[in-house]
């Protein structure tokens, strides 16, 4: 199933997918191809969600030797992107060696913005202009977690468990962020449980899609699945089972692109979030989307499919 199907019935993805295409357009025919240097997206420009309130989410991936230009050339693709920066303290933003994004998976070494760049280059990333080394470590990456060891049965455990570690870390983040950090708490909240779900559930399918392939097109298959936008990947992968769950992921783009709904939900504090009106409307609306997401497990994948023991023990 592809996106168009969707115009009439979920308008709202429709409409930040186009504006997405549109900016990475003007990027890629903005910025010059530069040798060593992928400029990798990520957030909702890679997500093709791109609504009036995005944030540019990216960071340059550079081979040996590149740095300096992939420094440069960040700095002047951040102009052209007529987009709100990214925030400083996070995962973006700075000058990534290709060589480190598959190395000291797990361990001390493993820290938090490693692990959310990794997670991010899987899981919701593409890349602007030269994407020769984004493919190249894309490639490395996936042959890291899905060896020729791995049998026919197995789903890749070793990916889905990063996944599965990825989304909970977003999660216990979202506490320190809000309750340390007293950032916003609302529209936190809200994208928490729609955005940052999308991307940790298409992660779950690509896994547990990969049972019954060899290793060598358990490997194909994933790379071809992560150059998708997560919805798309889920479509391609569910067809119309997902549509429910898109209505109310439809709905949530529709929120972020409305200024005066985005700015009411940034003013929601956890203790008083009743009192939303709005809030309380986003809220039920998360919980048919966590329930469609469950329900399409239950009918796709029976109790004897490795997926379903690998998301319990």
């Amino acid at each position: 199933m592809r996106l168009e199907q969707l115009r009439s019935t979920h308008p709202n993805i429709v409409k930040a997918r186009e504006t997405s295409q549109q900016v990475l357009q003007r990027l890629r025919l903005e910025m010059p191809r530069v040798q060593g240097v992928s400029v990798v997206a990520n957030g909702s420009l890679a997500r093709g969600e791109v609504t009036s309130q995005s944030d540019f989410d990216a960071y340059p991936l550079y081979t040996a030797g590149a740095k300096a230009r992939a420094e440069k050339l960040f700095e002047d693709i951040k102009q052209v992107a007529n987009l709100k920066e990214f925030a400083a303290e996070g995962a973006f933003g700075f000058a990534i060696p290709a060589s480190t994004m598959k190395k000291k998976i797990g361990g001390q070494g493993d820290d938090n913005r490693r692990f959310t760049r990794r997670m991010l280059l899987i899981l919701e990333s593409t890349p602007i202009g030269n994407d020769d080394v984004y493919r190249d470590t894309l490639s490395g990456v996936v042959a890291r977690y899905i060896n020729d060891d791995i049998t026919d049965k197995q789903i890749g455990r070793f990916l889905l468990n990063d996944i599965i570690r990825f989304y909970r870390q977003m999660c216990v983040d979202f506490e320190f962020k809000t309750v340390e950090q007293t950032k916003p708490w609302g529209i936190r909240y809200t994208k928490l449980i729609f955005s940052r779900k999308l991307i940790y559930f298409s992660g779950l399918m690509m896994c547990a899609e990969l049972a019954g392939l060899p290793a060598s097109q358990k490997r194909s298959y994933l790379l071809e699945k992560i150059r998708l936008p997560p919805i798309d990947r889920l479509l391609s992968i569910l067809g119309p089972t997902i549509l429910p769950a898109l209505s109310e992921y439809d709905r949530f783009l529709g929120l972020l692109d409305d200024r005066t709904s985005r700015e009411d939900l940034s003013k929601v504090e956890m203790l008083r979030a009743t009192h939303s009106p709005l809030f309380k409307d986003v809220k039920a609306s998360g919980h048919r989307y966590s329930t469609h997401l469950v329900e399409v497990i239950r009918d796709r994948y029976d109790v004897t499919h490795p997926v379903r023991e690998a998301l319990i023990v």
